[in-house]
């Protein structure tokens, strides 16, 4: 069954960080998640005052990310990173989560090109596989941490042309590449339907073709990452074939609502979601 997530990151902002997970409760949805450090996001909440909030409301949280935040693409931090996910791990249980987001942290090319434009130099080109091969060696050591622990660490692309210009794991294909290299029950795939829409397109072909990677599905409306059915999305033929597909997950709302009212800036897609489920 397909079950929606709110990110509170993104979501109720306008209450304090830890204040947002009784909001998810009140929606009556049954998860939630987040992504960056949370002290960072919110000043002082720790992640004790997270995982007691989240208890309190009968919740789980559905993907954290592994931290602290780490850069993969040097080669010189995988016993940070080895240290990073063996925390992320004890934080993940306290929360009855099992999925971590690994993000690879960033290149530098010119804002608003696509992400293959800059390979266009050979110096590029030569640099970008070093750091793609250092990413596959960082990931191949700390997937044996992560199966060990019950944790599966989802990899994520995101878009260059609207909001991280400089990532570095922009491709689907590339992304895919890297897990199936990887080669681990531990690693696994985020499918962000808002980035890839604008990075590539395509989305039910590259969802359906690789589903058997993808473990986490993320959710927003293009343009504008609002809630889905504000924008050039049909969520009702990409969810139906998700589930088609055999996806059976959480749908992570990573979007800003347009109303004041997040019940209703939400409707169309809870009821997308249990047309889907209904099927």
């Amino acid at each position: 069954m397909l079950q929606l997530s709110a990110n509170i990151e993104f979501m109720f902002r306008d209450r304090e960080f830890v204040d947002r997970i009784d909001a998810v409760a009140e929606l009556g949805l049954s998860a939630l998640e987040f992504g960056p450090d949370p002290e960072a996001t919110s000043g002082e909440v720790d992640m004790s005052t997270i995982a007691e909030r989240v208890t309190r409301n009968n919740l789980v949280v559905a993907n954290i990310s592994v931290q602290p935040r780490l850069r993969l693409l040097d080669g010189d931090q995988i016993d940070a990173l080895s240290q990073s996910v063996r925390h992320s791990c004890l934080l993940a249980r306290q929360m009855r989560c099992s999925l971590l987001g690994l993000l690879v942290e960033e290149v530098k090319w010119t804002p608003g090109q696509p992400w293959y434009e800059y390979q266009r130099d050979q110096k590029q080109r030569d640099l970008r596989c070093r750091q793609r091969d250092n990413i596959v060696r960082a990931v191949k050591t700390v997937a044996p941490i992560a199966e060990g622990e019950g944790m599966t660490l989802v990899m994520e692309c995101l878009n260059t042309l609207v909001d991280h210009a400089d990532y570095y794991l922009a491709s689907w294909r590339e992304g895919v590449s890297i897990v199936r290299e990887v080669d681990s029950p531990a690693v696994a795939l985020t499918f962000d339907a808002y980035h890839h829409q604008i990075n590539e397109g395509n989305l039910i072909n590259s969802l359906t073709q690789d589903i058997d990677l993808i473990r986490h599905i993320h959710i927003a409306d293009v343009p504008g990452r609002h809630e889905p059915g504000t924008g050039e999305i049909n969520y009702l033929n990409f969810l139906t074939a998700a589930k088609r597909a055999g996806y059976e997950g959480f749908l992570g709302l990573e979007c800003f609502p347009t109303m004041s009212d997040v019940s209703a800036a939400l409707a169309p897609i809870r009821e997308i979601v249990d047309q889907v489920n209904g099927a």
